[in-house]
C-alpha cells in the first residue's frame, strides 16, 4: 500500500515538472523574441524609436537580454551603442560598466563620447578599476587612454593619482599633456610638466588622510573660484570701459542728456560703468527728480541685489553733491549700513547744508563712536560743514581721545569751522604734543582760523602766537612748520615777528623760509616802520629780491599818505638801489624819475645808472631817459649834473642806434 502511494506521488510530481518545463520553455522563447525585436528597433531611423528600445532592453533583468546588450556594446552599430549608452546612464546601471569602458576605444568619436558621458555619471571603486586598467594598457589606442585619464580626473580622488603618474613613464606626448593638466586640476598644484616633480610631490603627500586630502581640494577650489571671479571682474571692467569710452567719444553731456548715464547707473552687472555714470550724475543740480530716484533706488535695493559697496558709496556721494532734500531720509538709513564705505559716504553726504537739522546732527554725533575710523572721520567733517555748535563737546572729546589720527585732524578742522574758542587750549596742546604730523598740521591751520575771530581776547591770542612760534621753531615735520608760519601771518600779531625772522634766517627748508617771509609781509604791511626795518634787514643780508618786494609793498601801501612821504621817498631810493644791484637799470631809472627833482644823492645815483647803461650800449634808452629828465627838471639838478648829462647825451648821439629796439620808458607800478 505504501509503495503504491509513493509511485502515485512520483508520477504526479513528474507530470507537474513536465508542465512547468513546457511553460518555461514557452516563456523563454517569448522573452527572447521580445529582446530580438528590441534589438531590431535599435537600428530604426527614428531616434525616438531607438531610445525607447534601448531603455526597454536595459530595464530587462533576464540573462539573454544582458548578454545581448554586452555584445551590442562591443560589436553593435554606432546608433545602437549610442542609444544603449544613454539608457545605461539614465538607469545608472552598473552591470554594463565594462562594456562602456570598451566603448571608449571605439573609432567613432560619437560612440566613444557617448560612453565617456555615461561613465562620468558613475562613482566608486567599480568604475575606478576598469578605467585604471584601460589607462595603463599600452595596447589600447591613445584616444581611449586619454578618455580614461579624463574620466579619472573627473573623479578627483586621491586613488587616481598613482595610475596617472605611472602612465607618464610610457613616453606618449599626447597622453602626457593631458595627464599633467589633470594632475594640476585635481591637486591644485602649480608644477612643471616634469614627471620627477610630480613624483616628488606625491612622495611628500601620499600619506595624507582622506580629511587632509579633502581640505587640500577645498582650498584649491576656493582659489580656483577666486581666479574665475577675478577673470570675470576683468571682463566686466573691460566692457565697462568700452561703454564709458563710447559715451566720451560721443561727447555726451550729462547736463543736456542724462538718460545714457541713468541707464549706466542701473547696470548692476557692470560696477565700473555704474561708478562713472553716478559720478557724472553727481554734477547735476536743480530739477533732477529722476536722477535722485535712480540713486536712491540703488541704496534701497543695494543689499538684496548685491550692489557693489563702492557703487552704493558713490551714490551717497552724488546725492550729497546734488543736494536734493528728498535724499535725506535714504541717506540717514545708510548710516546703519553694514558696509563701512557706505556709512562713511552717507555721513559725508549729509554734510550738505540742505540736509541740516537736529535729526542729522544727532545721527552724525552717534557715528562719532563708530568702530570704523573712516566713519568717525566723515562724521567730524560733516558736523564741521554744518557748523553744528551743539556737537562741539563731542568733537572735543574725539580730539582728545580718538586713537585715529585722521579723526583727530577732522575734529580740529570741524572745531575751527564752528568757531569753538573754548577748544583753543586743547588745540594748542595738540599742536605741540600730538604724535602724528597731519594732526599737528591741522591744529596749526585751526589756530590760524580761530585766532582772527573778534571774540578772541588778547591773552588768548598771545597764547596762540606762543604755541605757533614754538612749533615753527621746534617741529620736526616739514609740513607743519610752513603751516605755523602761514597761521602766524593770518593772525597778524607783531609778537610773531621775531619767531618768523628766526625761521627765515635759520630754517634749512625753503618752503618754511618762503611762508615765513609771506607772513612777515602780511604782518608788517600795516606797520610802515616795521616794514621799512624788514626791508633794510633784507638789504643788509643781501636778500635783494626780498628787499625789493618789501620796499615795493611799502611804496604801494603808503604813497597816498602824506605823513609817510619821507619814508616813501627813502624807500623809493633804496628800491632803485635794489634794482641797480639786481642788474635791472630800466626799473631803477623808473624809480629815480619818481624822485626828480630830488637830492644831490639821487642825481648822483641816477648819473651812475645812465653811465652804466651807456657802457652796455643802451643808447636809445639813455636818450629817452634824458628827454624825460628834462621834462621833470629843465635844470637837470644843477650846473654840475647838467654838464655830465649833456656829455652823456652827446656820447649817445655820436654812437649808432643800439641793435635791440626799445620802447619809451613808462612809469611802472612800484610792485613790478
Amino acid at each position: 500500500m505504501k509503495l503504491k502511494n509513493f509511485i502515485l506521488l512520483f508520477a504526479l510530481l513528474m507530470v507537474c515538472h513536465c508542465a512547468f518545463a513546457e511553460a518555461a520553455s514557452s516563456s523563454s522563447t517569448s522573452d527572447r523574441s521580445e529582446v530580438d525585436e528590441l534589438i531590431v528597433k535599435l537600428e530604426d531611423a527614428d531616434a525616438r524609436v531607438r531610445t525607447l528600445a534601448a531603455g526597454s532592453l536595459i530595464a530587462r533583468q533576464d540573462e539573454y537580454a544582458v548578454n545581448k546588450v554586452n555584445e551590442l556594446l562591443t560589436d553593435g552599430s554606432a546608433n545602437a551603442r549610442i542609444a544603449l549608452a544613454a539608457a545605461i546612464q539614465f538607469a545608472n546601471d552598473q552591470r554594463y560598466l565594462e562594456g562602456l569602458v570598451r566603448m571608449l576605444g571605439a573609432e567613432e568619436e560619437e560612440v566613444a563620447g557617448a560612453a565617456a558621458q555615461a561613465l562620468a555619471s558613475f562613482k566608486g571603486e567599480k568604475i575606478l578599476t576598469p578605467l585604471k586598467e584601460l589607462l595603463l594598457e599600452k595596447t589600447k589606442t591613445v584616444a581611449a587612454r586619454v578618455r580614461a585619464a579624463q574620466l579619472l580626473g573627473g573623479i578627483a580622488e586621491k586613488e587616481v593619482v598613482v595610475p596617472l603618474l605611472l602612465v607618464l613613464a610610457d613616453d606618449v606626448p599626447e597622453l602626457e599633456r593631458v595627464v599633467f593638466d589633470i594632475l594640476r586640476n585635481i591637486t591644485y598644484q602649480i608644477l612643471p610638466n616634469e614627471p620627477e616633480a610630480w613624483i616628488r610631490w606625491w612622495e611628500e603627500n601620499k600619506d595624507k588622510s582622506r580629511e587632509e586630502w579633502l581640505v587640500q581640494v577645498i582650498q584649491g577650489l576656493k582659489k580656483k573660484v577666486e581666479e574665475i571671479d577675478e577673470e570675470l571682474r576683468k571682463f566686466k571692467d573691460e566692457l565697462s570701459q568700452l561703454l564709458i569710452d563710447q559715451l566720451k567719444k560721443e561727447e555726451t553731456d550729462v547736463t543736456e542728456d542724462p538718460k545714457p548715464f541713468i541707464e549706466g547707473a542701473r547696470r548692476y552687472d557692470l560696477p565700473q560703468l555704474q561708478l562713472y555714470a553716478i559720478d557724472e550724475l553727481g554734477k547735476l543740480s536743480g530739477e533732477v527728480k529722476e536722477v535722485v530716484e535712480v540713486l536712491v533706488a540703488l541704496l534701497r535695493v543695494g543689499d538684496s541685489l548685491k550692489v557693489h559697496p563702492d557703487v552704493m558709496a558713490r551714490a551717497c556721494t552724488s546725492l550729497g553733491k546734488i543736494g536734493d532734500p528728498t535724499a535725506k531720509e535714504p541717506l540717514l538709513k545708510q548710516l546703519y549700513s553694514l558696509r563701512v564705505t557706505v556709512r562713511a559716504a552717507a555721513a559725508q553726504a549729509l554734510g550738505a547744508e540742505v540736509f541740516k537739522g537736529p535729526e542729522v546732527v544727532k545721527e552724525l554725533v552717534r557715528l562719532l563712536g563708530d568702530d570704523a575710523e573712516t566713519v568717525r572721520e566723515a562724521s567730524c567733517a560733516s558736523l564741521g560743514k554744518l557748523k553744528a555748535a551743539e556737537a562741539s563737546q563731542e568733537l572735543l572729546a574725539r580730539l582728545e581721545e580718538d586713537p585715529g589720527g585722521s579723526v583727530r585732524a577732522e575734529a580740529l578742522k570741524a572745531l575751527a569751522e564752528i568757531g569753538e574758542l573754548s577748544a583753543l587750549s586743547a588745540i594748542c596742546k595738540k599742536l605741540l604734543e600730538d604724535p602724528q604730523a597731519p594732526v599737528r598740521y591741522q591744529a596749526a591751520e585751526a589756530l590760524g582760523r580761530l585766532a582772527v575771530l573778534p571774540e578772541l581776547t588778547d591773552q588768548d591770542k598771545t597764547a596762540v602766537v606762543d604755541a605757533l612760534s614754538q612749533a615753527l621753531k621746534a617741529d620736526k615735520d616739514q609740513g607743519v612748520r610752513p603751516a605755523c608760519a602761514l597761521a602766524l601771518g593770518k593772525i597778524g600779531s607783531l609778537e610773531a615777528v621775531p619767531a618768523l625772522q628766526e625761521a627765515l634766517e635759520d630754517d634749512p627748508y625753503e618752503p618754511v623760509q618762503d611762508r615765513s617771509w609771506e607772513a612777515l609781509l602780511a604782518i608788517t604791511q600795516e606797520h610802515p616802520g616795521q616794514l621799512a626795518k624788514l626791508a633794510g634787514d633784507m638789504m643788509a643780508q643781501n636778500q635783494l629780491e626780498r628787499a625789493r618786494e618789501a620796499y615795493a609793498l611799502l611804496i604801494e601801501k603808503f604813497s597816498p599818505l602824506s605823513e609817510h612821504e619821507k619814508l616813501v621817498l627813502a624807500s623809493r631810493s633804496k628800491l632803485a638801489s635794489c634794482y641797480v644791484q639786481l642788474g635791472r637799470p630800466t626799473q631803477a631809472m623808473n624809480q629815480y624819475l619818481e624822485l626828480i627833482p630830488g637830492s644831490a644823492e639821487a642825481w648822483t645815483s641816477l648819473l651812475a645808472v645812465l653811465k652804466d647803461m651807456c657802457a652796455k650800449e643802451q643808447y636809445t634808452q639813455v636818450r629817452e631817459y634824458v628827454v624825460e629828465l628834462k621834462k621833470k627838471d629843465p635844470n637837470l639838478g644843477g650846473e654840475e649834473t647838467s654838464k655830465q648829462i649833456r656829455d652823456i647825451e652827446d656820447l649817445c648821439n655820436k654812437e649808432p642806434e643800439a641793435p635791440k629796439p626799445s620802447s619809451p620808458p613808462t612809469p611802472e607800478s612800484p610792485m613790478s
